[in-house]
């Protein structure tokens, strides 16, 4: 049984482009994205609406 989720390193490697144009390998959109959502929680940490208990809101 094939797992898609690990990805190849030449499928990391691999060039995309977005619709507004930005030119990033594969790997780079994922690791923006990740950061992006880690983003959003240490905002919402901030905000006092984080559904993560009170001590692992503390680390962000």
């Amino acid at each position: 049984m094939s797992n898609r989720s690990m990805e190849t390193e030449d499928e990391l490697l691999r060039e995309m482009t977005a619709f507004w144009g930005g030119v990033h390998s594969r790997f780079e959109w994922l690791l923006d994205t990740q950061a992006h959502f880690y983003h959003h929680l240490g905002t919402a940490c901030r905000a006092g609406t984080c559904t993560e208990t009170r001590a692992k809101c503390e680390m962000v």
